[in-house]
């Protein structure tokens, strides 16, 4: 194996494994943003279902219209 063959295949395997790492470390992020999207009873179901079959806003409605969010976000800022 040449040289170039040798680094060709390292930046393979290199990239392969740093797209497995990236899928590992966003699944909790999609997990977070789907349960934000579910009812109560829907969130512990097994098997984990990433699309929600029934979509709730409400969790946002009420997120805007009952607390300080902006106050928030501004402390987060």
């Amino acid at each position: 194996m040449t040289y170039k063959n040798k680094r060709l295949m390292a930046r393979i395997i290199t990239t392969i494994i740093v797209g497995a790492l990236a899928l590992v470390f966003i699944f909790p992020f999609l997990w977070m943003l789907s349960t934000s999207f579910k009812y109560e009873i829907d969130v512990m179901e097994f098997p984990v279902r990433l699309i929600p079959k029934k979509w709730n806003f409400q969790n946002y409605v009420t997120v805007f219209t009952k607390s300080d969010f902006p106050g928030y976000y501004l402390n987060s800022i």
